[in-house]
């Protein structure tokens, strides 16, 4: 029989980004952001580069 309910899984702190700092460090994208994008924008656009390639290959996949 198959569990219902996911177990929840810790997440290593350091993988959760409390900062901006954090996200920064640990941002895996396959482009560096372009020159336009402020120093104090980065953040949000690492994790959104990072959501939008995730989506693409869930989408190529058929898992969205």
């Amino acid at each position: 029989m198959l569990n219902p309910a996911p177990a929840p899984v810790p997440a290593p702190r350091s993988l959760l980004a409390g900062s901006d700092e954090d996200t920064i460090r640990h941002a895996v994208t396959s482009r560096e952001p372009d020159r336009d994008v402020a120093d104090h924008d980065l953040a949000w656009w690492l994790g959104l580069q990072e959501r939008l390639e995730i989506r693409a290959e869930l989408a190529r996949a058929g898992l969205l």
